[in-house]
């Protein structure tokens, strides 16, 4: 739940709200949940949640022009924008179970802490 709950804070990074300073802490409280998940598994999926809500959250405008100014049906707008959020998150997943696969195999660049 905190991996969800910070990507989908980090959207509060960007314009408007311009809390940059939030952005970084969320991604390394990220960084941190990934480096001490237990197997790669669990770390891919803590990324995933993450880049899912960070894009559901952060594509949300989609469904507006989806629905309302493209004339898509409501559900179909919304399953739209949940599906491209679903791929985009399985990007962090990637990115988040590579680096806990390459930090308990002893890359200390990777682990610094």
């Amino acid at each position: 739940m905190l991996a969800l709950a910070a990507g989908a804070l980090t959207v509060l990074g960007f314009a408007p709200f311009g809390l940059w300073p939030l952005q970084i802490a969320l991604l390394a409280l990220l960084f941190w949940l990934v480096l001490r998940a237990p197997t790669v598994r669990q770390a891919a999926l803590l990324g995933w949640l993450y880049g899912f809500a960070c894009s559901a959250c952060g594509v949300y405008w989609l469904y507006v022009s989806l629905h309302r100014f493209g004339g898509m049906p409501a559900p179909m707008a919304v399953l739209a924008v949940l599906l491209l959020a679903l791929y985009v998150g399985a990007w962090s997943a990637l990115a988040s179970g590579g680096a806990q696969w390459l930090a308990k195999d002893g890359y200390a660049i990777l682990a610094p802490c």
